[in-house]
């Protein structure tokens, strides 16, 4: 068998991927993943943590929407401040509580402004997201 016909016996038999090639491919690749595996896991937290924050922050948008939107009379806005707030569950299934903190007796010169305090909290009593708000009352009586 000449030279040639040998070398050309042995590129042929050695074409393509070995096996210890695969395996050392495989176990780079398994290091690699292993690496990014805490980083996905606290994207994971990051993301339910602002879907929480996201539906707190709704939440308190629409109580303060809803103070601003009654009228501007403190008969009005001491009923608004009497009124029960409703919890919500968020998508991950926190349950979020509204409270909305302020003054309940009218003012005696007008017009007037009253600060309201507008929060919501998780079971554990941490508030997520909160506010404060400034209302014009025009009048006392509608």
């Amino acid at each position: 068998m000449s030279t040639y016909a040998t070398e050309t016996a042995l590129v042929k038999d050695e074409r393509g991927f070995g096996m210890v090639e695969i395996l050392v491919s495989m176990l780079l690749l398994g290091i690699v993943a292993i690496a990014f595996l805490p980083l996905l896991i606290q994207g994971l937290k990051v993301s339910q943590l602002n879907t929480t924050t996201a539906t707190a922050t709704q939440l308190v948008n629409q109580q303060a929407d809803g103070a601003l939107a009654t009228p501007q009379n403190c008969d009005a806005f001491v009923e608004f401040m009497g009124r029960p707030l409703v919890s919500v569950t968020d998508p991950r299934g926190v349950v979020l509580t509204p409270h909305i903190t302020g003054t309940t007796t009218c003012p005696t010169v007008y017009p007037a402004t009253v600060s309201i305090r507008v929060y919501v909290t998780n079971p554990s009593g941490s508030v997520v997201a909160e506010t404060t708000a400034l209302i014009l009352l025009q009048k006392a009586h509608a």
